[in-house]
């Protein structure tokens, strides 16, 4: 049986201290959902200030 996600789902994580802290915020929606349409804007028309560079795996 597959799950399939039907809402927006948000999380956040902050792991460590001082210099090796991570901290993570998650947004999760269904394809074609809410979620998928402000994450495509965001990258489409990026506000001053703002920018988004992809990770560079190793």
């Amino acid at each position: 049986m597959t799950k399939r996600i039907t809402k927006s789902l948000i999380g956040e994580a902050l792991v460590g201290s001082g210099p090796e802290i991570a901290h993570i915020d998650l947004v999760i929606g269904p394809k074609g959902g809410p979620v998928e349409i402000a994450f495509m804007n965001s990258l489409a028309m990026p506000r001053a200030g703002r920018s988004y560079t992809p990770s560079r795996g190793t």
